[in-house]
Parts: structure tokens; C-alpha cells; sequence
């Protein structure tokens, strides 16, 4: 899916749009900001439905490393759009770059950058990696960061494309919002009812803890 949608993004002529790179981009993209939100359910999971003895400090740490890794790999492709966006000579596209680092979206676009490859950074330290309010505090920041850069990759082009007569700023209205915020309770209340009702984890890792603690 994610890559039908990129392609859809580099099929097209607005500036920053047209690159190789989005459907790879895309996929670890996805890949990153899941295993962020897996991290996010595994510890609210763990917390309210007492899972202590099947969500583990390694399954974590597991996690993590993957984390880590494509944090790295996000890191490349930011580096990858800014040099092609310098070495291509292509005037907008060069310009597009300049917006995102000095425009009105630089807040946000800075945000992206600290929230999806600094901070993931202290995932080397093994300490950080085991400790489980630690990698889901910066799981949230990933998803929040990956989130600013889906919106950013609409939200640029299109204030920036190559016409200086339809450049134009979005802001988002309440409307936006409330989209937003039910979209996500309801992701919430309908995750919820599924755990409530069909069992959340595998029946033989439930069988294996079982045997393991009973001795039979």
C-alpha cells in the first residue's frame, strides 16, 4: 500500500515529489512508525492487562534495536532529499529545501528531524533499551515526528510549488482537529473492544508460562 502511494507521489511534477527514493522512503517510513506504535500498545497492554510475565523487557529491547536501525535509515533519506535537492540545480526544488529549513513549517520540520533521528539516538545505550517507559516515551515521539512528516510532505509541496501565484500557507481549522483526535479514539475504542473480547495474546505462549511455571 505504502508503496502504490508513494509511486503516486513520484509520478506526479510538483517539486519534491518526483524521487526515486519515496517508495523505499515510504515502506521504512511505515515500517518505523508501526514498531513505534506496536511498542505504545505492548506497554499499555502490559501495564492494564498485567502481561508482565508475556510482554518482557526483551521483547523491548528487541524492538528497539529495529527502532535504531531505522532511525538510521530515516536519517539517510532525509540527507539523500536535501542532496538531490542541491545537486539536481532544478531552481524550486532547491527552493523547496530552503522553505522547510526558514519557512512557517520550520517548527515542525525541525520537530520531524529531532522527534524521528536524534532522539531515537539513545537507543545505543543498552540501559535506555531495557528500560520500557524509556523506549515507549521515545515511541511516542517517533509516531508524533513520523505523523509530522506525512502532513509536511503535503504541506510543502503545496505551498511551494512552481507557481509563486497559488503560494499558500494551510492552517488547520478545528474541523482538522477533531478530525484528528477522533480518528485516533476511535483507533483507541475499537483496539480496546478486540482485547476485551478475543484473547491478545497467542494461546501456546499462554500454554508454554504455564507449563514453565507449574512444571508439567
Amino acid at each position: 500500500m505504502h508503496s502504490i502511494v508513494s509511486l503516486d507521489f513520484a509520478a506526479s511534477l510538483e517539486p519534491g515529489w518526483s524521487d526515486t527514493i519515496y517508495p523505499p522512503y515510504f515502506v521504512v517510513g511505515a515500517l518505523y512508525s508501526g514498531f513505534a506504535m506496536v511498542v505504545v500498545i505492548a506497554a499499555v497492554l502490559r501495564w492494564a492487562c498485567s502481561f508482565e510475565p508475556f510482554i518482557t523487557v526483551q521483547h523491548f529491547e528487541a524492538i528497539a534495536k529495529v527502532l535504531l536501525t531505522a532511525s538510521v535509515v530515516m536519517g539517510v533519506s532525509y540527507a539523500t532529499e536535501w542532496f538531490w535537492g542541491w545537486y539536481g540545480g532544478e531552481r524550486t526544488e532547491h527552493h523547496l529545501v530552503t522553505f522547510l529549513f526558514t519557512g512557517p513549517y520550520s517548527p515542525l520540520y525541525y520537530g520531524q528531524l529531532i522527534f524521528n533521528v536524534a532522539v531515537p539516538q539513545a537507543l545505543w545505550f543498552p540501559a535506555v533499551r531495557r528500560s520500557i517507559i524509556g523506549v515507549t516515551i521515545i515511541s511516542v515521539l517517533i509516531n508524533v515526528g513520523m505523523w509530522l512528516e506525512r502532513i509536511l510532505i503535503v504541506w510543502a509541496t503545496l505551498s511551494r510549488d512552481y507557481l509563486p501565484s497559488a503560494w499558500r500557507i494551510f492552517l488547520p481549522t478545528v474541523w482538522d482537529w477533531l478530525l484528528l483526535f477522533g480518528s485516533l479514539g476511535a483507533f483507541t475504542f475499537l483496539f480496546m473492544i478486540f482485547v476485551r473480547i478475543l484473547p491478545a495474546l497467542p494461546a501456546h505462549e499462554l500454554r508454554k508460562t504455564w507449563v514453565e511455571e507449574n512444571g508439567a
